[in-house]
């Protein structure tokens, strides 16, 4: 109701700020020239003159019916004002009235309190879960923490693996070379 209101108080404004634009307007487009005395006027400026006269008669004729509208949309919003201030007046007398303001306002209060207790078990779960949160929270970092370590001690297995197959190349090779070399400097017997 008041909203309607408001765009009604806002509509009249902005049909103001046009009507004052556009008498502005106007007011700057007609410019008499002058002539000196003594001076007898041009064609082209009696010319001038009366298309000012037939445009001045036009402009005029076009405010006037852009302000016939604007009157009857103004009449228009004064009776809707009329009616929306009976109806919150009705609705003030209802409230303030016996039986019916008081059973709303129980009512009221009822709705309220049963809010207000909805709201406290919110914020209780709120609570909860946060604490549920970060207690996960910090177990996700210790499993983190592991999963580090764990990655750690892999990577250094998998070098000693890499040590411990390099070693025993180096001992198939040791071995095999050896064994040429034996061959080689030991003779046969017959």
């Amino acid at each position: 109701m008041l909203s309607e209101l408001v765009i009604a108080s806002t509509l009249f404004v902005n049909a103001c700020a046009v009507l004052n634009f556009k008498l502005t307007e106007l007011l700057f487009q007609k410019t008499l020239t002058t002539v000196p005395a003594g001076r007898p006027r041009s064609s082209a400026d009696k010319a001038r003159q009366e298309n000012l006269g037939r445009e001045a008669d036009e402009d005029d004729h076009h405010i006037d019916s852009i302000l016939q509208q604007l009157r009857v949309e103004l009449d228009v919003k004064r009776r809707e004002e009329e009616r929306l201030q009976k109806e919150i007046a009705g609705v003030l007398v209802e409230c303030a009235s016996g039986n019916s303001g008081g059973e709303q306002s129980r009512a009221f209060g009822m709705a309220v309190s049963r809010l207000n207790n909805a709201m406290l078990v919110v914020e209780a779960d709120a609570k909860q879960l946060a604490a549920s949160l970060r207690t996960i929270s910090r177990l996700a970092d210790n499993i983190s923490g592991k999963v580090s370590a764990l990655d750690v001690a892999k990577t250094r297995v998998v070098e000693c693996l890499q040590l411990a197959g390099d070693m025993h190349d180096l001992g198939s090779v040791l071995e095999i070379f050896l064994t040429k070399c034996l061959i080689v400097t030991v003779p046969f017997k017959d």
